[in-house]
């Protein structure tokens, strides 16, 4: 999920989709700090985020 640090705290602002073990998340908002949180609902290991901003 994306969550927003703004003035009313950190609000979560997208979430996840696609397959299981695929997942993907896009947003266009306002300039800002932002973060990023993975979390597994199920098994363990690695994973991979990848960010892009324009």
């Amino acid at each position: 999920m994306l969550r927003h640090f703004g003035s009313g705290g950190l609000k979560t602002v997208a979430t996840s989709s696609g397959e299981e073990n695929v997942k993907r998340l896009s947003y266009e908002g306002d300039p800002g700090a932002y973060r990023v949180e993975v979390v597994a609902t199920r098994g363990s290991g690695d994973f991979t985020a990848d960010v892009t901003i324009p």
